[in-house]
Protein backbone atom coordinates (compact mmCIF):
# COMPACT_ATOMS: atom_id res chain seq x y z
CA UNK A 1 0.00 0.00 0.00
CA UNK A 2 1.41 3.43 -1.04
CA UNK A 3 -1.25 6.10 -0.13
CA UNK A 4 -0.81 9.07 1.54
CA UNK A 5 -2.69 10.53 3.67
CA UNK A 6 -3.85 8.10 6.66
CA UNK A 7 -6.92 9.24 8.54
CA UNK A 8 -7.78 8.10 11.81
CA UNK A 9 -11.43 8.39 12.50
CA UNK A 10 -12.77 7.02 16.56
CA UNK A 11 -16.49 5.92 16.89
CA UNK A 12 -18.90 5.25 19.43
CA UNK A 13 -22.35 5.33 19.12
CA UNK A 14 -22.77 7.74 16.06
CA UNK A 15 -23.40 5.43 13.28
CA UNK A 16 -25.04 8.18 11.14
CA UNK A 17 -22.37 10.35 11.89
CA UNK A 18 -19.70 7.79 10.79
CA UNK A 19 -21.51 7.22 7.50
CA UNK A 20 -21.48 11.23 6.59
CA UNK A 21 -17.85 11.05 7.34
CA UNK A 22 -17.33 8.05 5.58
CA UNK A 23 -19.33 9.28 2.67
CA UNK A 24 -17.61 12.62 2.50
CA UNK A 25 -13.89 10.73 1.95
CA UNK A 26 -14.73 8.06 -0.68
CA UNK A 27 -14.10 10.59 -3.76
CA UNK A 28 -10.17 10.27 -2.04
CA UNK A 29 -10.40 6.93 -0.94
CA UNK A 30 -7.50 5.88 -3.50
CA UNK A 31 -5.21 8.43 -2.02
CA UNK A 32 -6.37 7.56 2.02
CA UNK A 33 -5.56 4.90 4.46
CA UNK A 34 -8.18 4.87 6.74
CA UNK A 35 -8.35 3.09 10.38
CA UNK A 36 -11.96 3.38 11.75
CA UNK A 37 -12.15 2.50 15.57
CA UNK A 38 -15.41 1.71 17.40
CA UNK A 39 -14.94 1.81 21.32
CA UNK A 40 -17.39 -0.48 22.31
CA UNK A 41 -20.63 1.05 20.47
CA UNK A 42 -24.54 -0.35 21.07
CA UNK A 43 -26.32 1.36 18.38
CA UNK A 44 -25.43 -0.80 15.37
CA UNK A 45 -22.13 0.36 14.66
CA UNK A 46 -20.48 -2.59 15.55
CA UNK A 47 -22.79 -4.98 13.70
CA UNK A 48 -22.10 -1.98 10.40
CA UNK A 49 -18.05 -2.64 10.78
CA UNK A 50 -18.61 -6.40 11.19
CA UNK A 51 -20.70 -6.57 8.14
CA UNK A 52 -18.23 -4.58 5.53
CA UNK A 53 -20.39 -1.69 5.73
CA UNK A 54 -17.13 0.67 5.66
CA UNK A 55 -14.63 -0.67 3.17
CA UNK A 56 -11.43 0.46 5.92
CA UNK A 57 -7.67 -0.41 5.71
CA UNK A 58 -8.13 -1.17 9.42
CA UNK A 59 -11.08 -1.88 11.61
CA UNK A 60 -10.40 -1.86 15.75
CA UNK A 61 -13.48 -3.13 17.45
CA UNK A 62 -13.32 -2.83 21.50
CA UNK A 63 -13.75 -0.47 24.32
CA UNK A 64 -10.54 1.78 25.02
CA UNK A 65 -10.16 4.30 28.05
CA UNK A 66 -11.19 7.67 25.93
CA UNK A 67 -11.22 9.44 22.40
CA UNK A 68 -7.19 9.80 22.78
CA UNK A 69 -6.44 6.10 23.03
CA UNK A 70 -8.42 5.58 20.45
CA UNK A 71 -6.22 7.83 18.41
CA UNK A 72 -3.36 6.55 19.11
CA UNK A 73 -4.71 3.17 18.31
CA UNK A 74 -5.27 4.15 15.24
CA UNK A 75 -2.10 6.03 14.49
CA UNK A 76 -0.04 3.14 15.77
CA UNK A 77 -2.12 1.05 12.90
CA UNK A 78 -1.49 3.19 9.84
CA UNK A 79 1.92 3.63 8.00
CA UNK A 80 0.92 6.41 5.42
CA UNK A 81 2.89 9.44 5.52
CA UNK A 82 0.85 12.34 6.43
CA UNK A 83 -1.62 11.55 9.04
CA UNK A 84 -4.86 13.29 9.74
CA UNK A 85 -7.20 12.58 12.85
CA UNK A 86 -11.33 13.33 12.61
CA UNK A 87 -14.13 12.33 14.55
CA UNK A 88 -17.71 11.09 13.52
CA UNK A 89 -19.72 13.32 11.62
CA UNK A 90 -17.10 15.85 11.00
CA UNK A 91 -17.14 16.38 6.87
CA UNK A 92 -14.51 16.94 5.07
CA UNK A 93 -13.98 19.96 2.53
CA UNK A 94 -13.32 18.39 -1.02
CA UNK A 95 -11.03 21.33 -1.30
CA UNK A 96 -9.08 20.97 1.66
CA UNK A 97 -8.33 17.15 0.89
CA UNK A 98 -7.18 18.38 -2.77
CA UNK A 99 -4.35 20.42 -1.39
CA UNK A 100 -3.37 17.61 1.36
CA UNK A 101 -2.84 15.22 -1.51
CA UNK A 102 -1.46 17.48 -3.82
CA UNK A 103 1.71 18.09 -0.95
CA UNK A 104 4.93 16.50 -1.75
CA UNK A 105 6.57 13.55 0.52
CA UNK A 106 8.91 15.75 2.25
CA UNK A 107 7.65 15.99 6.07
CA UNK A 108 9.07 18.50 8.23
CA UNK A 109 6.36 20.68 8.93
CA UNK A 110 2.79 20.44 10.44
CA UNK A 111 0.23 21.68 7.22
CA UNK A 112 -2.91 23.56 8.80
CA UNK A 113 -6.06 24.79 7.56
CA UNK A 114 -9.08 26.32 8.45
CA UNK A 115 -11.98 24.49 10.34
CA UNK A 116 -15.82 25.55 10.40
CA UNK A 117 -17.86 24.40 13.13
CA UNK A 118 -21.45 23.72 12.62
CA UNK A 119 -24.52 24.05 14.37
CA UNK A 120 -25.39 24.48 17.24
CA UNK A 121 -22.59 26.60 18.95
CA UNK A 122 -22.07 27.14 22.32
CA UNK A 123 -22.22 31.01 23.33
CA UNK A 124 -18.81 32.54 23.10
CA UNK A 125 -17.60 30.07 20.25
CA UNK A 126 -16.98 31.35 16.66
CA UNK A 127 -18.23 30.23 13.09
CA UNK A 128 -14.67 28.86 12.20
CA UNK A 129 -10.88 28.73 13.08
CA UNK A 130 -8.80 30.21 11.08
CA UNK A 131 -5.36 28.39 10.24
CA UNK A 132 -3.40 29.52 13.07
CA UNK A 133 0.55 28.51 14.65
CA UNK A 134 2.05 31.11 17.07
CA UNK A 135 2.30 31.95 20.72
CA UNK A 136 -1.49 32.53 20.84
CA UNK A 137 -1.50 28.55 21.55
CA UNK A 138 0.03 29.71 24.97
CA UNK A 139 -3.57 31.17 25.75
CA UNK A 140 -6.07 29.04 24.26
CA UNK A 141 -6.78 26.37 22.02
CA UNK A 142 -6.44 27.98 18.86
CA UNK A 143 -5.63 24.85 16.47
CA UNK A 144 -7.66 21.77 16.50
CA UNK A 145 -6.51 18.25 15.08
CA UNK A 146 -9.60 18.63 12.37
CA UNK A 147 -7.43 21.30 10.78
CA UNK A 148 -3.87 19.56 10.85
CA UNK A 149 -2.14 17.54 9.10
CA UNK A 150 1.03 15.94 10.46
CA UNK A 151 4.11 14.59 9.01
CA UNK A 152 4.06 11.22 10.62
CA UNK A 153 7.47 11.33 11.80
CA UNK A 154 7.18 15.04 13.77
CA UNK A 155 4.53 13.04 16.05
CA UNK A 156 5.52 11.86 19.49
CA UNK A 157 5.11 8.01 20.31
CA UNK A 158 2.14 7.94 21.02
CA UNK A 159 0.87 11.25 20.15
CA UNK A 160 -1.45 11.70 22.78
CA UNK A 161 -1.29 12.29 26.72
CA UNK A 162 -4.08 9.69 27.55
CA UNK A 163 -4.11 10.88 31.34
CA UNK A 164 -6.52 14.14 29.64
CA UNK A 165 -9.72 13.69 28.57
CA UNK A 166 -10.52 16.62 27.26
CA UNK A 167 -7.29 18.56 25.59
CA UNK A 168 -5.01 15.78 24.29
CA UNK A 169 -4.88 17.58 21.26
CA UNK A 170 -3.89 20.93 22.62
CA UNK A 171 -1.44 19.34 24.51
CA UNK A 172 -0.03 17.98 21.46
CA UNK A 173 -0.30 20.88 19.71
CA UNK A 174 1.73 23.02 22.98
CA UNK A 175 4.85 20.34 23.37
CA UNK A 176 5.36 20.64 18.92
CA UNK A 177 5.15 24.71 19.43
CA UNK A 178 7.52 24.58 22.21
CA UNK A 179 9.64 22.15 20.18
CA UNK A 180 9.99 24.73 17.50
CA UNK A 181 8.05 22.80 14.93
CA UNK A 182 7.10 25.04 12.00
CA UNK A 183 4.01 24.94 10.34
CA UNK A 184 2.45 25.81 6.50
CA UNK A 185 -0.89 27.59 7.11
CA UNK A 186 -3.68 27.14 4.25
CA UNK A 187 -6.55 29.75 3.70
CA UNK A 188 -8.71 26.19 2.54
CA UNK A 189 -11.35 24.74 4.59
CA UNK A 190 -9.94 21.16 5.81
CA UNK A 191 -12.93 20.16 7.40
CA UNK A 192 -16.39 21.32 9.17
CA UNK A 193 -16.21 20.03 12.94
CA UNK A 194 -19.97 18.60 14.49
CA UNK A 195 -20.99 20.82 17.15
CA UNK A 196 -20.95 18.98 20.84
CA UNK A 197 -17.03 18.26 21.72
CA UNK A 198 -15.85 18.39 24.72
CA UNK A 199 -13.65 20.69 24.75
CA UNK A 200 -16.95 23.02 23.68
CA UNK A 201 -18.14 21.76 27.20
CA UNK A 202 -17.03 25.20 29.79
CA UNK A 203 -17.13 23.44 33.07
CA UNK A 204 -14.36 23.48 35.31
CA UNK A 205 -13.23 20.58 35.08
CA UNK A 206 -11.81 21.65 32.01
CA UNK A 207 -9.73 24.39 33.19
CA UNK A 208 -8.37 22.38 35.54
CA UNK A 209 -7.21 19.91 33.23
CA UNK A 210 -5.91 22.83 31.18
CA UNK A 211 -3.86 24.09 33.93
CA UNK A 212 -2.67 20.99 34.68
CA UNK A 213 -1.67 20.11 31.27
CA UNK A 214 -0.34 23.79 30.97
CA UNK A 215 2.18 23.31 34.27
CA UNK A 216 3.97 21.25 32.32
CA UNK A 217 4.42 22.19 29.36
CA UNK A 218 5.11 25.91 29.64
CA UNK A 219 7.63 27.84 31.42
CA UNK A 220 8.50 30.93 33.11
CA UNK A 221 6.49 33.79 33.06
CA UNK A 222 3.67 32.16 30.63
CA UNK A 223 3.44 29.80 33.11
CA UNK A 224 3.27 31.89 36.18
CA UNK A 225 0.16 33.52 34.70
CA UNK A 226 -1.75 30.45 33.53
CA UNK A 227 -3.92 30.29 37.32
CA UNK A 228 -4.96 33.94 36.78
CA UNK A 229 -5.67 33.48 33.28
CA UNK A 230 -7.54 30.63 33.52
CA UNK A 231 -9.52 31.69 36.09
CA UNK A 232 -10.65 34.71 34.30
CA UNK A 233 -11.59 32.88 30.90
CA UNK A 234 -14.15 30.59 33.08
CA UNK A 235 -15.62 33.75 34.69
CA UNK A 236 -15.47 34.73 31.44
CA UNK A 237 -17.39 31.89 29.84
CA UNK A 238 -19.61 30.95 32.75
CA UNK A 239 -21.22 35.35 32.43
CA UNK A 240 -21.39 34.46 28.14
CA UNK A 241 -23.62 30.86 28.96
CA UNK A 242 -26.23 32.73 31.22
Amino acid sequence: MNRRLAVVLPCKNDLEGLRATWNALLPYRPYLEIALLDGGSTDGTTEALLAGEFEADHIVIGVDTGIYDAMNRGWARTQAPWVWFLGAGDLPDPAGIEAVVALPEAQDRLQIFRVDLMEPREPGVPDHYPARWDDSLVWRHTTHHQGVVYPRNLLPHPPFDTSLRVLGDYALHLGLFGAGVQADLHPQRLCSVRAGGKSRTFHAGLYREEWRMKRTRLKGARRLCQPVWLAGKYAFKRIRLR
